[in-house]
């Protein structure tokens, strides 16, 4: 894999990706990106004049590589190897990368020193999409083909399961064996894509094929929603399947020290700054964005993973 550089107006624009999915921020505010065509993480350095990478169990970081000047229309694509479509990557307080595969479901913790070993398997896994992690050190997988939120404890102890069973009884984080299919219900999902742990330690979720933000308490009550216009809300008529205004088939989410949200929609190609109280405030229509699967804060900036375009934008004030 070969990356390039190009400086724009807005900040620099990152080429020569196959399908940049996810990002994530490590302690030392260095950038991270899953490839799934190339089954790759890559660690920029903080000026992104060179990056290593690592491809999953069984490897280490590589020797690294240097970013060339210009930008590239190549889209590679490279064998599976120690991991199969990793899809997200998040970074915990002790320095070890979290790193979410889909087509071989699993989640793998690489150490800081670059040691992978898999922490999540298949037992609980079909298809999962994120992880991130919570307040109280719990992983949040968003399990995507299971249409539920699931909860691991920071090594890897199943804790439960949030979502609506198949007969409409809600699964509060509890173990139990109940089935469930996606739902339009409140409190269910339709193949959700991120949830996240916020300032007040509620869990936010992009329920991606349901158009909507759902926010659940930390025990996994279901709170409320986001209504077009209306901020969070509890009334009956919440979206179900209607697009709000730039937020069409959210897939991520990220909050700031401010308290401002950054929603990522896949269906309008989009990003979105949010208030806390979830009324709008600015929405950013970037050039040629396409399809993005993930936007995180980064200073004073964003960086998007401007997916079927092939890019990763870095943009420098928002």
């Amino acid at each position: 894999m070969q990356l390039f550089c190009q400086p724009m107006e807005w900040g620099l624009e990152l080429t020569g990706w196959g399908r940049p999915i996810g990002l994530g921020i490590d302690r030392q505010q260095r950038l991270l990106v899953t490839d799934m065509d190339c089954h790759t993480l890559v660690r920029f350095d903080a000026d992104y004049r060179h990056y290593q990478c690592h491809s999953g169990p069984g490897a280490m970081w590589d020797g690294g590589h240097q970013v060339r000047a210009g930008t590239t229309t190549a889209r590679p694509k490279h064998p599976a190897r120690g991991w199969n479509g990793p899809h997200g990557v998040v970074a915990d307080g002790a320095g070890s990368l979290l790193v979410t595969c889909y087509y071989d479901p699993m989640i793998v913790a690489v150490a800081p020193g670059g040691a992978a070993r898999t922490l999540i398997g298949h037992e609980y896994l079909k298809g999962p999409a994120t992880t991130q992690l919570d307040k109280q050190g719990r992983l949040l997988v968003a399990e995507y083909a299971l249409n539920l939120l699931l909860a691991f404890g920071p090594n890897g102890d199943y804790l439960g399961r949030l979502g609506l069973a198949a007969d409409g009884t809600a699964l509060a984080f509890d173990t139990s064996p109940a089935g469930v299919t996606a739902t339009q219900s409140m409190g269910g999902f339709d193949r959700l894509h991120m949830a996240v742990s916020v300032q007040d330690s509620s869990i936010l979720v992009a329920d991606t094929w349901n158009n909507r933000l759902q926010r659940f308490s930390n025990e996994g009550t279901l709170l409320d929603w986001l209504a077009d216009g209306q901020g969070w809300t509890t009334s009956a008529t919440g979206p179900l399947r209607t697009p709000l205004p730039h937020i069409d088939r959210p897939v991520a989410i990220d909050q700031r020290d401010s308290g401002q949200l950054l929603v990522t929609a896949w269906g309008s190609s989009k990003v979105s700054l949010l208030a806390s109280n979830g009324m709008p405030i600015e929405t950013k229509e970037l050039p040629r964005l396409n399809k993005p699967y993930d936007a995180r804060f980064l200073g004073e900036g964003i960086v998007i993973a401007d997916t079927h375009n092939g890019r990763v934008l870095v943009v420098d004030k928002i």
